[in-house]
């Protein structure tokens, strides 16, 4: 989870509230780091080779509190 924390990290210091990803299957267990699915959906790749997706949101803010919240 490191390189989600780097990136959520960037996103705060640069003024961002919220983060979005596209997921494939594999990293589907990212709402461990708090990401949320909003919406799945499925791209074709060449080949017709079919790949499920998921868009993920975070709200930074929530995630700025709970690691002020865990550094204490």
């Amino acid at each position: 989870m490191k390189l989600i924390d780097a990136r959520q990290k960037a996103a705060l210091e640069a003024g961002f509230s919220q983060m979005e990803l596209g997921a494939t299957m594999r990293a589907y267990p990212i709402p461990a780091a708090g990401l949320e699915i909003v919406k799945e959906f499925e791209i074709v790749l060449p080949g017709d080779i079919k790949a499920p997706l998921a868009r993920m949101s975070k709200r930074l803010v929530t995630w700025l509190f709970v690691q002020a919240s865990l550094s204490r």
